[in-house]
């Protein structure tokens, strides 16, 4: 029997040290929770992608419009230059 109670001992000093080692304690488990981020810090973050989402978005429009505005002046260009008689060579 005490062999047995032995056995037991040693198993829970192991158990006990294993805990200790690798579970926090509530103040642990504090200050590591102050470190995660909040909703709304998501929410924040979420904007900010939402702001760079909106400006690519932007900048896609503005690269179409003056492309099609070279597209137009080259167009121009190149009609002016056959019939002032003038070579064009874009």
């Amino acid at each position: 029997m005490d062999q047995a109670i032995s056995e037991i001992n040693k198993r829970l000093d192991k158990l006990t040290t294993f805990i200790e080692q690798n579970m926090l304690t509530k103040q642990e488990f504090e200050g590591f929770r102050s470190e995660i981020p909040t909703r709304a810090d998501f929410a924040q973050l979420l904007s900010s992608v939402d702001g760079i989402a909106r400006s690519f978005v932007t900048t896609e429009q503005e690269l179409r419009i003056t492309s099609a505005r070279t597209l137009h002046m080259e167009d121009w260009i190149r009609k002016a230059a056959s019939k002032l008689g003038i070579r064009y060579n874009p």
